[in-house]
């Protein structure tokens, strides 16, 4: 990753610029670079992902340095969650043969989709016949240069067919600097696993470890098998050959044969590829199992993250500089493991608008969705018809109706049965003091009779009790005259799209 910067150059006379950056924008500030006379511009690089950056840049001449600029921060985006896919034309990713792979004690990790059966690697007399996940060699003449260093793969020693994890190391050689006294030089040590792995397209994680004694063999974190050679035992870290996933080199640097053995391929997917200089626990291996690991962390020598999306480099990150290319044809770059991390996918834009209204019919729908872990998207539109317009109408303070002229208290309940179908009127709603006086029984029984035109109608209504109908104390009368009424009130059902409320001769329109 990598973060482009650029300024505006105020200075006449500079001879360059000098840019630094912190991580915070208040302490550790380090030049990371210059840049020549009038360039504006700079461009930080190898960077590590969801991590703050910030910049400040000040003009130099041989005068001396001028002020600092504002200070910029700026943090870069997650990992996308990609993978490898090898193919079946027996593509793999050279590793090359650094010296931070010559490992006497390791641990090795990989998520692995198997698509296909594959074709097997040799490691030596006594050793196995797999598939290579992981390697460092393959069976060559036993020397120091040609011994494995290790080997991840599925398969099973020789003569077994079945299809579970393996791993293996031939000895380092006896007189060897740093080869511990009273082993065999160039032996096989293989580890076998017991749960078949079937070529069906299902992602599982492997690890193995090696303490320099114990070996242990695990799949999707649960252990499979303990080897313990009960003495110490390294593997040839002097190996010159060289390291790979998908397959196993010889020291001519290509996947090579032994017998009538190999050269051996993966096919499938690979995804979040480690490799460690100590042997990790379960719970180590189980803690980081399902997360990406993007910083920088105490023995990890390499960690391929696999999340490129063209191309045949794969850049080695969280701290470490082990890079690789892929070698061979049909390959791609995919989605990789669910079980590592899967993002929200990124909805850009589309048509209808979403919760557009009014939009003609039939309507054109488009979307443009971007997905960083290229997965596959299914895009869904939903829609509804619109509705037909609908009129609440309110019926504020009638209290003087029913005191002094009940004539226009029932035409204005008339007035809403009247207009129920050419308005669509749905529902009438009381606001309240309904009589003028609560202790009245000739107001109550005006307002009821008002009320009960709407019932015959067919009106749905809601009634309020206001202060002149005795609220909030005195609402004995009310609650006797309308307890009945209010059980009686037909539902209202169906979509709203536009209202009309009616409060006298005043109207206003509310969204439904």
């Amino acid at each position: 990753m990598q973060i482009d910067l650029a300024w505006t150059d105020n200075s006449s006379n500079e001879t360059s610029f000098k840019v630094e950056q912190s991580p915070d924008g208040i302490t550790s500030w380090v030049q990371i670079g210059t840049t020549a006379t009038n360039v504006a511009t700079y461009s930080h690089t190898t960077l590590d992902p969801a991590t703050q950056y910030c910049y400040r840049v000040r003009a130099s001449n041989n005068i001396g340095d001028s002020a600092y600029s504002n200070t910029s921060c700026a943090t870069t985006p997650g990992e996308p969650n990609n993978g490898l896919y090898l193919g079946t034309s027996n593509a793999y990713v050279d590793l090359a043969n650094p010296s931070a792979l010559g490992l006497q004690t390791f641990t090795i990790e990989t998520w692995f989709k198997r698509t296909a059966a594959g074709a097997t690697s040799y490691t030596g007399e006594g050793g196995v016949v797999a598939v290579p996940l992981v390697s460092k060699g393959m069976a060559e003449t036993e020397t120091i240069a040609t011994d494995v260093n290790y080997f991840l793969g599925i398969g099973n020693i020789v003569g077994n067919s079945t299809n579970v994890l393996v791993a293996d190391f031939e000895e380092c050689t006896v007189g060897q600097a740093g080869c511990p006294a009273g082993g065999t030089s160039g032996l096989n040590h293989p580890i076998i696993g017991v749960t078949p792995i079937a070529a069906d397209g299902v992602w599982h994680h492997a690890a193995v470890t090696y303490d320099g004694k114990i070996w242990k063999l695990y799949l999707d974190g649960s252990l499979e098998t303990t080897l313990d050679l009960g003495a110490t035992r390294y593997p040839q870290f002097g190996s010159a050959q060289r390291a790979a996933l998908g397959t196993s080199l010889n020291s001519t640097n290509l996947p090579g044969t032994s017998g009538t053995y190999g050269p051996g391929y993966f096919v499938g997917n690979l995804d979040e590829t480690r490799i460690w200089n100590h042997a990790r626990t379960q719970a180590d291996i189980q803690g980081t199992i399902n997360s990406p690991i993007t910083s920088p962390q105490t023995g990890l020598v390499a960690r391929w993250g696999l999340n490129e999306t063209t191309g045949t480099s794969v850049s080695s990150s969280a701290g470490t500089s082990v890079l690789g290319t892929i070698s061979g044809a049909g390959f791609n770059w995919g989605a990789g493991a669910p079980a590592v991390v899967n993002h929200t996918p990124v909805f850009n834009s589309g048509t209808p608008a979403d919760l557009a209204t009014g939009v003609s019919t039939p309507p054109i729908l488009s979307v443009n969705v971007s997905d960083v872990d290229l997965d596959n998207l299914t895009v869904k539109f939903y829609g509804r018809p619109k509705a037909s317009d609908f009129t609440i109408v309110a019926i504020p303070d009638p209290q003087m109706y029913a005191a002094s002229y009940p004539l226009i208290y029932n035409a204005q309940m008339q007035w809403i049965v009247d207009n129920k179908t050419t308005s669509n009127i749905v529902y009438a709603m009381s606001l309240g003091d309904n009589v003028n006086t609560s202790t009245i029984p000739l107001e109550w029984t005006r307002a009821t009779t008002a009320f009960d035109i709407l019932t015959a109608g067919g009106v749905p209504y809601g009634i309020e009790a206001g202060n002149h109908d005795g609220a909030p104390a005195g609402t004995a009368e009310f609650n006797t005259q309308f307890a009945s009424r209010k059980h009686h009130k037909p539902p209202m059902a169906g979509a709203m799209a536009l209202a009309t409320m009616i409060i006298t001769i005043h109207c206003s329109k509310l969204a439904g």
